[in-house]
């Protein structure tokens, strides 16, 4: 069993040292071994006599003097400011604490009724404002189903978008079928077919009342487009300073762009006078006859036209559709960036995927194959569907497996022909005509000659075969035939 010895005097502060960073405070620990009691020899060791005593005298004066004085011989004592007290009843500490305790408890129930009553207050506060939030959240999905149809009957009232005009042939699709069943279920024999002839004329009024509001929306569109256009090159730059002051600077593009502007402004105008339309045409003419090219010379061509047509008195009514051309024709000078550079920062142009497949410089159009090179053949371009088409068939064997080409262009091969293109090789991919010099794979020779214009083979222009057994009896009788190298 170990005893626990306590020591009988306080341990000494040996000091310590605090961390600067975290501000703790470390004291140096003493020995916790009791030290060893020495042997008592009789001897005094501590006296009295024996210790340092220093005296010193310190007189005090209290602010109120208090002394008691008896009456006696001698000595007269009033007594005119004596008073008579006389003992209440005793209280014991028992009675002391049971009211110091029904007071506690008083209080507390005072705490505790204004606690509950704090709650409650809460309570009422927050069901309140579930209440309001309630009854906004209605008003708000009224107010909001108010405006869906609101807006329901303007886009139908007065459609600006495509979607409007689809929601308008929605409803009269809608419309027609509910009237047909109408007429199905209520009608018979010829007065059911003079119904319908019926719905199908009102049908088509509606449809034809669409079409023109529908063209008329168009044309109010394009118009607000290019205002927005206009003003948005024209609008000069603007940025706020640290002061919060708006400041605009014009440029040399700004400038010129908003001078464009004022001038196609000027030309789209119909109610100007003759004299005031010639000064217009002679501003454009002197503003385009700076930049020569065919855009420009298309606008003056037209421009002469007006000029010669109006000095015979022709009436603005059949001069419409040339100054409309005029007007497009300018507009499309103000879009070019050459002639008006700030456009540059606002036109987008979109490059498809098909433009990329073939916007790229000295690669193969067959990998692992020996071909001519993309550079070789005349950049097309691709802005007219019909010039999409035709490169499209031109190059159709590209996006084609080769052997499935050679069945769709030659159908009349036999099986055993087909069966030895998978299994002999084109050496180095050289061609049929001559079987030295490198051009392309076989299948692409003879696709260009048997469905695809005829391209320049070998240096020469590639002869139109008539009868591909003669070809290959040639290539057969070598064994090369139809495989790609590497495959």
């Amino acid at each position: 069993m170990v005893k626990n010895e306590h020591s009988y005097k306080q341990k000494a502060f040996l000091g310590g040292y605090r961390h600067q960073l975290t501000g703790t405070e470390y004291h140096h620990a003493a020995v916790q071994t009791l030290p060893r009691k020495k042997p008592d020899r009789g001897i005094t060791v501590f006296s009295r006599d024996s210790q340092t005593v220093r005296l010193k005298s310190h007189n005090q004066q209290c602010r109120v003097n208090t002394s008691t004085q008896m009456a006696g011989i001698g000595c007269y004592v009033s007594c005119m400011k004596d008073k008579l007290v006389t003992p209440g009843k005793y209280i014991t500490a028992d009675e002391w604490h049971d009211r110091k305790l029904r007071a506690v408890i008083f209080l507390q129930s005072l705490a505790r009724r204004w606690l509950a009553q704090k709650a409650v207050d809460q309570l009422r506060n927050e069901q309140s404002r579930q209440l309001a939030w309630l009854e906004m959240q209605e008003r708000r999905r009224e107010s909001e189903k108010e405006d869906q149809q609101r807006d329901l009957y303007q886009r139908r009232m007065n459609p600006k978008r495509r979607e409007d005009f689809n929601l308008l042939y929605k409803a009269l699709e809608m419309w027609r079928l509910e009237e047909e069943r109408l007429i199905n279920s209520s009608q018979q024999g010829a007065k059911r077919k003079e119904a319908l002839r019926l719905l199908l004329e009102k049908e088509t009024q509606l449809i034809r009342a669409i079409g023109r509001r529908q063209i008329v929306t168009q044309t109010n569109n394009y118009e607000k487009m290019i205002r927005d256009f206009l003003n948005k090159s024209a609008s000069p730059y603007q940025w706020f300073t640290t002061n919060n002051h708006l400041i605009e600077m014009d440029t040399l593009h700004t400038i010129t762009a908003r001078k464009l502007q004022d001038l196609y402004n000027n030309i789209s105008l119909s109610t100007v006078s003759k004299k005031q339309r010639l000064h217009l045409l002679m501003t454009l003419k002197e503003t385009i006859e700076e930049n020569e090219c065919p855009l420009t010379l298309d606008i003056l061509e037209l421009i002469d036209r007006e000029v010669d047509l109006m000095t015979r008195k022709i009436k603005a009514q059949s001069l419409e559709g040339l100054r409309n051309r005029i007007c497009t024709l300018f507009l499309q000078y103000i879009k070019t960036a050459a002639f008006n550079p700030i456009v540059r920062k606002m036109l987008k142009v979109s490059k498809t995927s098909l433009d990329l497949r073939f916007d790229i410089k000295n690669q193969n159009v067959f990998e692992r194959a020996q071909v001519v090179q993309a550079a070789t053949y005349s950049r097309t371009s691709f802005n007219m569907e019909g010039q999409k088409k035709r490169l499209l068939r031109r190059f159709a064997v590209l996006w084609t497996p080769p052997w499935q080409a050679i069945r769709e262009a030659c159908p009349q091969l036999s099986t055993s022909v087909l069966r030895d293109v998978g299994t002999n090789r084109v050496p180095g991919g050289q061609t049929i005509w001559s079987g030295f010099s490198p051009w392309a794979c076989w299948t692409l020779v003879s696709m260009s000659h048997v469905r695809f214009p005829t391209k320049q083979v070998d240096g020469r222009m590639g002869e139109s075969v008539e009868n591909l057994s003669e070809v290959y009896f040639l290539e057969r009788a070598s064994g090369l035939i139809l495989r790609l190298p590497g495959r």
